[in-house]
């Protein structure tokens, strides 16, 4: 028995282990002993095969003749015909495609040609170059066996596929029915899209408590919208798209440069004026802004008159000089801060104001 089995792994060029499965799961198949399916392995005669039993016919009818086994006579014919590989298979018990590349491979490592390995491998006499092929008896025929795929042979040099029982083989995923073209399809969906499922809906509720009225005006340069019109303006009421000066704002940052002689808040200091208490009105009235500016352009070096204001005050009269501020800041400052002084400490409107001082023009667009 040891002698057969490494003959038959000799021959197979595989492992004792794997040929050893082999046998077995083929002496399974076929109803026939170990020693017969290695001893056919090794070119010994091929086991019998399983006969199943056969029920009395009512009247005897004459048996067709048996045929010859086709891959054996094929395969030892050499030029008599081609090789029949589904029939060597069947009567191998393999597979035809595995069955076929073991043979291959054997014969490229051996030398030999594909119909001397066949010839090995059946029992009959192996071909010679230039010799016709000797006759063979016809074989009795083997009962083909349901082909079993067995994990191929890993080692130095080509492959030979050796087979042993095994399960089923499984529907390959691109041959399911409804898949296009060898789609692969997924029973379920990517985990990134499951998360944006979780996500969006989330950031939905925190945005609707945080936030239920939507963001501010102002924020990421969101508008106001006139409830009036229905047009979007700035967020303080201002047309969209141009750019409102703050004449008043402007006119408190420039009089920092006079509150060291008017004071702060207005109320002067030594030989200075003060601006309250009716004292800045009574020298420019409401409507003569134009005045005020003119003075505060030129001051007491650049006055033309011997006198100023409403109440025709001696131009230095008080000892004190006041400077002339037209080349120091722009125009648009200097209407700016008579503006605000006007406002700030003559208390009058300013909406007036600004169209007294010519401050009340058209807003320019931005940009």
């Amino acid at each position: 028995m040891q002698e057969l089995l490494s003959a038959a792994a000799a021959a197979l060029n595989a492992p004792e282990s794997l040929v050893s499965r082999s046998a077995a799961a083929r002496a399974k198949a076929t109803g026939s002993s170990v020693e017969d399916v290695l001893r056919a392995w090794t070119g010994g005669a091929a086991p019998p095969a399983a006969t199943a039993p056969t029920p009395e016919p009512a009247a005897p009818e004459p048996a067709p003749a048996a045929e010859p086994a086709a891959p054996a006579a094929s395969a030892a014919a050499g030029a008599a015909g081609p090789i029949d590989w589904a029939a060597l298979a069947a009567s191998q018990g393999m597979p035809e495609k595995l069955l076929r590349r073991s043979v291959e491979a054997k014969a490229k490592k051996s030398g030999q040609s594909v119909e001397a390995v066949v010839a090995e491998m059946t029992g009959q006499p192996v071909p010679t170059t230039g010799a016709a092929p000797a006759p063979t008896e016809p074989a009795a025929p083997v009962a083909p066996a349901a082909p079993e795929p067995a994990p191929a042979v890993v080692g130095a040099g080509p492959a030979v596929d050796v087979y042993e029982p095994a399960g089923p083989a499984s529907e390959p995923a691109a041959g399911r029915a409804g898949d296009a073209a060898g789609e692969i399809r997924s029973d379920g969906i990517p985990r990134w899209l499951a998360a944006v499922f979780v996500i969006v809906p989330a950031f939905a509720v925190m945005y609707a408590l945080f936030l239920p009225n939507g963001p501010s005006c102002g924020d990421a340069g969101r508008l106001a919208v006139d409830p009036v019109t229905g047009v979007a303006v700035n967020c303080d009421g201002s047309e969209y798209g141009v750019e409102v000066v703050d004449f008043f704002a402007v006119g408190q940052e420039v009089y920092a440069q006079c509150s060291s002689c008017h004071g702060a808040n207005g109320g002067g200091g030594g030989n200075f004026p003060a601006f309250v208490d009716g004292a800045l009105l009574t020298v420019f009235p409401e409507g003569a802004c134009e005045n005020h500016v003119e003075w505060v352009r030129v001051g007491t070096a650049g006055w033309p008159d011997p006198t100023y204001g409403a109440n025709a005050k001696p131009v230095g009269g008080s000892g004190a000089v006041m400077p002339g501020f037209g080349s120091a800041i722009s125009e648009e400052e200097l209407r700016a801060v008579v503006l605000y002084e006007r406002v700030r400490f003559g208390g009058l409107a300013l909406d007036a104001t600004l169209a007294d001082c010519g401050l009340a023009e058209e807003p320019e667009p931005a940009g």
